[in-house]
């Protein structure tokens, strides 16, 4: 597969207090045909409204027709312009495909507006498909579909189709943005299994190793292990990372710091944040302690084949425990002896006096 270079992103005047007049302004769409769907409410009345206030000949495709009337001539008596209304129902494809076959001549420009928002339970449309899904995306690619030839004879046609709240997330959807986040909590397989964590005590069966091997009254199937869905830390990236060289060093025992150095490098093709992971483990202790437990974190930004050492310090206190079995209670103290620090794939070891 060839990959063509992105496109440069596009720069406006614009704001998010913008309105459809100003962003219009100055603007000509005589002889200029147009549709948006959902055009009886809300942002389409108004996308309508400066269309047809630029000279442009709109069609308000509704599902209401009442409505769609009523919003037409509201736009009519502002602008001067004859508006048209259409009924379309996104949710039932012959509705759509009726609506297609009945328009005739270039069609400029097809508003993607209409949708359906908050259902509270499933629905289903008379094709048996969930209505959300069918009216704002099956529907809205089908009438582009049945729109094709009149798009085409356009010329120079556009369709802008509008998805709520899609500005928020369309920077990291399109890669303009790459996500680092990392899950707080672990994700895990059956109900049975909460509350579930990472960090658990050897042998009190918390988390799931991926059979059904217990049942819960309460919650379902439980089983002992960690397997979960999707591990505590867990993050993605439009690009890839390595590490390498990790390093452990303690300073001043007990109540001191470890501070551990690790190579980091950006394997992929894109710039991207990396946040850093450190866990600990203590693999002989006079204590029950957990596997591993996070010790330390930071985040680095690498551009692609770039690497860079990470350095990250965090006090002993961190790996205290309490002293006793496992309902003791008491001080936190530090344990001396032997410890490993893991980043990914790389191991150290250090020793705390």
């Amino acid at each position: 597969m060839t990959q063509t270079a992105s496109p440069d992103l596009i720069h406006t005047p614009f704001g998010f207090d913008s309105t459809a007049a100003e962003v219009i302004e100055g603007i000509s769409l005589d002889n200029k045909h147009a549709i948006v769907t959902g055009a009886s409410s809300g942002i389409g009345v108004e996308t309508a409204r400066a269309l047809a206030s630029a000279g442009a000949e709109v069609t308000l495709a509704v599902r209401d027709t009442q409505a769609g009337d009523r919003t037409a001539s509201d736009i009519s008596a502002t602008t001067g312009r004859a508006v048209h209304v259409g009924r379309l129902d996104l949710a039932d494809q012959a509705s759509v495909a009726e609506f297609a076959a009945g328009w005739s001549g270039p069609l400029h420009l097809l508003i993607n507006n209409a949708g359906v928002m908050a259902l509270q339970e499933l629905t289903l449309t008379p094709d048996g498909w969930e209505l959300q899904f069918a009216t704002n995306h099956l529907g809205h690619f089908a009438l582009a579909l049945g729109l094709r030839d009149s798009l085409a004879a356009a010329g120079d046609a556009r369709i802008v189709s509008l998805s709520s709240r899609g500005h928020l997330r369309s920077p990291v959807v399109f890669g303009d943005v790459n996500p680092s986040g990392r899950l707080p909590v672990s994700w895990a397989r059956n109900v049975g299994d909460q509350p579930f964590f990472y960090q658990y005590l050897p042998g009190t069966n918390s988390g799931s190793d991926g059979t059904n091997a217990f049942f819960f009254a309460c919650c379902g199937f439980g089983s002992g292990g960690y397997d979960p869905v999707f591990p505590f830390g867990f993050g993605l990236s439009y690009t890839s990372f390595s590490y390498s060289n990790l390093h452990a060093t303690d300073s001043g025992g007990r109540n001191g710091k470890i501070q551990a150095t690790v190579d980091v490098t950006n394997t992929g093709t894109k710039a991207a944040d990396d946040i850093v992971e450190a866990f600990a483990a203590q693999p002989v202790s006079a204590v029950l302690v957990p596997p591993k437990r996070l010790a330390s974190f930071g985040r680095v930004h690498l551009n692609a084949g770039e690497t860079k050492t990470v350095v990250l310090t965090f006090s002993t206190q961190n790996l205290a425990v309490v002293q006793g079995d496992i309902d003791a209670s008491g001080p936190l103290t530090v344990e001396p002896g032997a410890y490993q620090l893991m980043v990914e794939n790389q191991t150290a070891n250090f020793t705390i006096p």
